[in-house]
């Protein structure tokens, strides 16, 4: 396969770059955190230092400790908040127009920018807020409760006409005749009751955007517009059938129940250390002051399991390739549509391995073209 030097360059920028603003998140997050604690631990009074009458004469009510937790997680996420939008800002918008990907103004993109970090800051305040409520109540069965709620947002999430990652973007049904041809193709591999979604992604940014979602209602492929473009009617199609080789694998709800292996191991590891910081007569009060130690102990379970979550992705993303080898018949045409894409997208040819635990969930260009020369060697087929 040939390779552009100046475009592999480019895109080895682009990705350093995105490597480090992940870095540098991960350090503010942490540091955050710290600091969260140190506050927390020395602003809410020592309630466990007081003898038993003095604390429950004085824990009568709930009262205190839903109004001291409700307050430090509202200061805690503005002050996260206000972090965040800068790094937010560089990483979405300023790293993106460097290298040309952005077209949207930098009034849009700071509009964008604060949206989905207050979404996302202030959806996370709700969760814990939540959680503390369900701690309070279950007592020491909450992980139970947390677990209830994780199943019942992901459900949620897959009602949605598109997945929240997508919610930026505006949505619809693709129009066209390709719409048709590419149902006919799906219902010849036995996929049934499929919809085509056409995404209006260039208002946004030039990437090329290829996504399957296996929703509640209806199994549904969005293309972005960019996509749609930039391929040729082989490679759309075999484009499509890496779509549909997601969900012959069923691989969205493999990943569904990967993220709830992980709710699992964080909450079952948050448990253990409430169980022993905590007094065993322990109030909501006790959660100001040891919340933030459980929030950071959830945190970087999450941190230290994304190496292994971003391995399993790639291998999803190779068996797709694989069989939507076999489903067209022209794995070099399945080669080339992917190297369109992460040409365009500004992705690597060959990942490094720092790249590959922060930030890989797709194999890289040189890996699938070696993929589609097995696939010849292994049937016969002339790459």
């Amino acid at each position: 396969m040939c390779i552009d030097r100046k475009s592999t360059t480019e895109s080895s920028d682009y990705i350093r770059d995105q490597v480090r603003s992940i870095i540098i998140t991960t350090i503010v997050t942490a540091c955050f955190l710290l600091a969260m604690f140190v506050g927390t631990w020395h602003l809410v009074p020592e309630w466990e230092l007081a003898d038993d009458a003095d604390r429950n004469e004085v824990l009568t009510s709930a009262i205190v400790g839903y109004i001291s937790i409700c307050f430090i997680l509202t200061i805690s996420g503005l002050v996260y908040f206000l972090l965040m939008l800068p790094i937010t800002y560089h990483c979405v918008y300023r790293i993106r127009a460097r290298f040309g990907l952005a077209s949207e103004t930098r009034k849009q993109a700071l509009f964008r920018c604060v949206r989905s970090l207050a979404i996302g800051v202030w959806t996370g305040l709700g969760v814990l807020i939540l959680f503390v409520i369900i701690w309070d109540i279950m007592g020491p069965y909450w992980p139970i409760g947390m677990v209830g709620y994780v199943i019942l947002y992901y459900y949620l999430n897959l009602s949605l006409k598109a997945p929240s990652w997508l919610s930026i973007y505006k949505v619809q049904t693709l129009e066209d005749d390709r719409r048709q041809n590419l149902i006919d193709f799906a219902e010849a591999q036995g996929i049934h009751n499929l919809e085509v979604m056409h995404i209006e992604g260039s208002r946004i940014g030039r990437e090329a955007i290829a996504a399957y979602s296996s929703r509640l209602a209806q199994p549904t492929v969005y293309l972005s517009d960019t996509l749609l473009d930039l391929l040729s009617p082989e490679e759309l199609m075999s484009a499509f059938a890496h779509e549909l080789a997601h969900a012959r694998q069923h691989h969205i709800p493999k990943r569904l129940l990967m993220r709830l292996v992980e709710w699992m191991i964080a909450l079952g590891c948050a448990w253990w250390l409430m169980d022993a910081l905590l007094p065993t007569e322990s109030h909501i009060i006790d959660l100001a002051r040891f919340g933030p130690i459980i929030i950071a102990t959830v945190w970087l379970v999450f941190q230290l399991l994304s190496p292994l979550r971003l391995y399993l992705y790639r291998r999803h993303e190779t068996k797709a390739n694989e069989i939507a080898m076999g489903m067209t018949g022209k794995p070099d045409v399945v080669a080339s549509a992917i190297a369109k894409l992460h040409a365009n997208n500004l992705l690597p040819n060959k990942w490094t391995i720092w790249e590959k635990l922060l930030f890989a969930t797709h194999p890289s260009v040189d890996s699938i073209a070696a993929q589609a020369l097995r696939y010849e060697s292994d049937l016969g087929v002339e790459v």
